[in-house]
């Protein structure tokens, strides 16, 4: 559990502890990495300065310009576990220069150092997606300088414990090598906020590909969902298969992709099996002429090493403590998150999952930290093809809006940026990015605007019409080159069937002279749904049923 911030200098920090006699050794000056040259301060805030010195050390921490004029001084003391804390006042944004801290023994500086409006940009692999696969990559990367925004990359590190530090990080100022293996939508979002704001901008990229929302939530914000047991239980047995705690499971990651590649080279050189393989294949492919199935592949003469118990980044919380625990306090104006697919398997839960999460980082920074995610993109399958095509995607979509119901959240839709073909992963990362944006600049800094997608309210019917009426509707109209389509509509009895429509203002006509009575109507349900409408901002309409009573 996150230690709050009046606890910081009370509680032991163990792990500095001798493990035979509890004594603390002596230590330096310490800071975490996150507090590095080209560092982002968050504007208009309390920002939170930490590290480790000699027990009870008294530090003092200046924020000087680069001519060593004193802009902001802050203090603490380190307690009887060298951990200390302190603060800087809140600096207007664009101010600029170092850091200095020092424990009257010993002075380190951060350079470089601006501040500005600081964002965690987390999820999976559609968060994870870097500037190299996207739409004209090197046009984008070549044209991707600018001093004022900065990007700090968390590497991947699941843990047992949560840790108070990211190794092999730092800050760098973006370039086209540092925005190449960065998030392409943190990138478009953060170069969305830099043109509008005119401040330096910080991202802090911590994302997995493949990572269910149960992994990045703390022990202690799980615990206090109902229901959410098995996520503690999955993460205390795994605890229990290393007695010698974190140490122990780190040191068999490290130590697994070796045992691999011994295995692979025991294999090739395993020249039964190897010629077990070559007649195993001419078989495959003779069986294969002849139209019959092939024949069972030999199985290897050595057994494959086994994966750790906990495996990486699916068990949870793991990567809440690798990699969401050591940014905590770091001054942030809020979060970004695309991440559901992973959840596919417990569709059901997810609405549940991602309160939890948002509540639990929350908690861990002690603000309502605002929180901007991105509903599902149309993946997973081939253009839709009937009226109603039942999957787990739209009823991920659907569980998603459970995060609407806290304050200071928001969705933005992509229905319209994936592919035509199965693959989830899409190379137009601008539009979200710039989408996560808008809701950003019109939430948190009062700028106007249309931001939000054309989302459902209600119906009426209509002798065999339903009328459909929406919110964030200004100027909705087809989208360019597209016909009225998407929408399915369904009587009492009876299958869903294609609906036609008109747009009537801020409302939608609906009908099939098939179905006398209607009673329902779907748009765009599917895993890669057929899409027609947006509003006057060009955003898509959300996807949605009115059925909301059916398992499907």
């Amino acid at each position: 559990m996150k230690i709050a911030i009046a606890s910081l200098l009370l509680l032991p920090f163990a792990a500095f502890a001798d493990p035979a006699t509890g004594a603390l050794p002596a230590q330096s000056l310490r800071l975490p990495t996150i507090l590095s040259d080209h560092m982002v301060l968050q504007a208009n805030t309390a920002d939170p300065i930490w590290g480790w010195a000699p027990p009870n050390s008294k530090i003092t921490i200046r924020f000087e310009d680069d001519a060593g004029k004193l802009i902001h001084r802050g203090s603490a003391t380190a307690g009887p576990d060298g951990r200390w804390f302190g603060h800087l006042a809140g600096s207007a944004p664009g101010e600029s220069g170092k850091l200095v801290i020092s424990d009257g023994a010993e002075t380190k500086e951060i350079n470089d150092v601006v501040t500005g409006e600081v964002w965690l940009c987390g999820g999976q692999s559609n968060m994870e997606f870097n500037m190299t696969g996207v739409l004209n990559s090197h046009q984008e990367i070549a044209s991707a300088a600018d001093p004022g925004l900065r990007l700090f990359l968390v590497p991947h590190r699941p843990a047992l414990k949560e840790y108070d530090d990211v190794p092999g990080s730092a800050w760098a100022v973006c370039s086209p090598q540092s925005a190449a293996g960065f998030s392409a939508v943190g990138y478009y979002f953060g170069k969305h906020l830099r043109s509008a704001l005119h401040e330096p901008v910080g991202l802090i990229g911590s994302y997995w590909g493949g990572t269910t929302a149960q992994v990045w939530t703390s022990q202690s914000g799980l615990g206090l969902v109902n229901g959410f047991q098995k996520f503690t239980d999955q993460f205390q047995q795994a605890a229990k298969s290393y007695p010698g705690g974190d140490a122990q499971y780190q040191a068999d990651l490290l130590a697994y992709p070796k045992k691999i590649d011994d295995w692979n080279k025991a294999l090739a050189e395993n020249k039964s099996y190897q010629d077990a393989l070559a007649a195993w294949q001419d078989a495959s492919a003779k069986a294969n002429q002849a139209g019959k199935p092939a024949p069972p592949m030999p199985q290897p003469p050595i057994p494959r090493p086994g994966e750790p118990v906990g495996g990486g980044q699916n068990i949870a919380s793991m990567l809440y403590n690798g990699m969401i625990a050591p940014l905590v306090p770091y001054g942030l104006k809020g979060a970004i998150w695309f991440q559901a697919d992973g959840n596919l398997g417990d569709v059901d839960e997810y609405g549940s999952l991602i309160k939890a999460l948002i509540n639990d980082w929350r908690a861990q920074w002690r603000r309502p930290l605002p929180f901007y995610y991105v509903e599902m993109n149309n993946m997973r399958d081939y253009p839709q093809t009937k009226p109603v095509q039942y999957n787990g995607l739209s009823l991920l979509r659907e569980q998603q809006q459970a995060a609407l119901e806290l304050p200071h959240t928001g969705v933005v839709c992509s229905i319209d940026v994936g592919l035509p073909v199965p693959e989830p992963h899409f190379p137009n990362k601008k539009p979200v990015g710039d989408r996560l944006a808008a809701l950003a600049l019109n939430d948190i800094y009062h700028q106007p605007g249309l931001v939000n997608s054309p989302t459902y309210k209600s119906l009426d019917v209509e002798g065999n019409k339903i009328r459909l009426t929406f919110a964030n509707a200004d100027g909705l109209r087809l989208m360019p080159g597209h016909p009225f389509a998407g929408f399915a509509i369904k009587g009492p009895t009876g299958d869903w069937v294609w609906a036609q429509g008109d747009i009537d203002g801020q409302n939608i006509l609906v009908w099939n002279d098939s179905v006398p009575k209607p009673v329902a109507v779907r748009y765009a349900w599917a895993a890669n749904p057929t899409v027609s409408i947006q509003n006057g901002a060009g955003l898509p309409m959300r996807p949605f049923r009115t059925d909301t009573d059916s398992p499907h």
